[in-house]
């Protein structure tokens, strides 16, 4: 005997087709869950997202049952997430951080209920308030809030918490909180999970705070600068710190070992400068030395030219010329020349040798 076929209402089909749909064109699909949000809050936060998110509400087999049917786009894991409260699918081409980023960003305060889990320490803090003199005094006195009149107002001496985190919030503790305009319950979606690219982020991953975020990679890269500094990596970023370092450490050492690096400077900057004063010297010589040269062949040449004149003379080629005369007008042969420059080239020779010899005796300069 053939089992009854179980009948599927139509609504469930075209709300199954129409999940299916919006899945297959957006990049991000996200769970939320709504209970506890006040329908007004809940209006105005759907209303401010609606540019950039689609809000659908259904029931939970028919969310689960669309999500696990997108084998392909691998959204089937996302349906173990679903909640048994209201759940509201969204979707959207944001990525799951701005999702949630916006949905922080359109989150409200609300005054606590009774029976309401307190998110915080609630604190009534010291200070004046607007309340006048009368049975509210007796009120906030049984609560443990001490309180005194100054200028015809009630002024608290000192912060009180009212009830600590995790704990329920009473009647009591809520109507005092109400009538001290304390609003500390966030109305904000719950944003359990959201599934983008084969990749599902949790709540936990979704609620870093930013701030706090950007303080921890602070703090990594500190970390990281100063464990590379103390194992001498160099990267652009520590080749400075290294070097003021090594630096340091330099001198440092230099101090405890007492290396004379200073003196021994000194010593070879006065040899060079030995050095210098001897090549001063030798630039010197070589100019007397060609000075003397200069002289000598002048010399030879006048004392030749005499010679040649008082020759002239005793052989009775000329007659009464003066001595000035025939040297302004003599020629004297390139042959002759010769033999004057080459005596003249012996001597300079003799001086330099005479030079070499005195150099050979000086001490050498000593190595470091």
């Amino acid at each position: 005997m053939n089992k009854p076929v179980a009948h599927v209402a139509q609504w469930k089909k075209d709300k199954l087709e129409e999940l299916k749909n919006l899945i297959s064109k957006h990049s991000t699909i996200a769970l939320i869950d709504i209970k506890g949000i006040p329908s007004a809050q809940f209006q105005k936060i759907k209303f401010n997202l609606k540019k950039d998110v689609i809000f659908c509400m259904t029931k939970s087999r028919v969310m689960k049952r669309a999500l696990e049917l997108e084998l392909q786009k691998g959204t089937s894991h996302l349906s173990n997430k679903v909640p048994h409260t209201i759940p509201i699918l969204l979707f959207t081409q944001l990525d799951p951080f701005k999702l949630s980023k916006a949905i922080l960003k359109n989150k409200s305060l609300t005054f606590a209920k009774t029976g309401q889990i307190a998110p915080m320490d609630l604190i009534i803090p010291a200070g004046p308030t607007q309340f006048t003199p009368g049975p509210i005094m007796g009120e906030l006195g049984a609560a443990g809030i001490k309180t005194v009149v100054e200028a015809g107002k009630l002024v608290i001496k000192s912060p009180v918490t009212l009830v600590k985190k995790g704990q329920v919030i009473t009647d009591k503790v809520s109507g005092i909180l109400t009538k001290m305009n304390i609003k500390p319950i966030e109305i904000k979606l719950n944003l359990l999970a959201a599934f983008e690219k084969g990749m599902i982020y949790n709540q936990e991953v979704l609620s870093i705070n930013e701030e706090e975020y950007v303080e921890r990679l602070k703090l990594s890269h500190s970390y990281a600068f100063n464990l590379a500094v103390k194992i001498a990596y160099p990267t652009k970023e520590t080749i400075k710190t290294l070097l003021a370092k090594a630096n340091s450490e330099h001198t440092g050492l230099s101090s405890k070992l007492d290396l004379k690096f200073e003196a021994k400077e000194d010593k070879i900057e006065k040899q060079m400068e030995e050095l210098i004063e001897e090549a001063e010297e030798e630039k010197k010589m070589t100019e007397v030395i060609k000075e003397i040269k200069d002289e000598i062949i002048e010399e030879k040449l006048e004392d030749k030219m005499t010679e040649l004149i008082e020759e002239e003379k005793e052989e009775g080629k000329i007659e009464n010329i003066q001595a000035n005369e025939i040297e302004n007008s003599a020629i004297i042969t390139d042959k002759k020349y010769n033999e004057y420059s080459e005596k003249a080239q012996d001597i300079l020779k003799n001086l330099q040798d005479q030079k070499i010899k005195q150099k050979t005796k000086r001490r050498p300069i000593q190595n470091f």
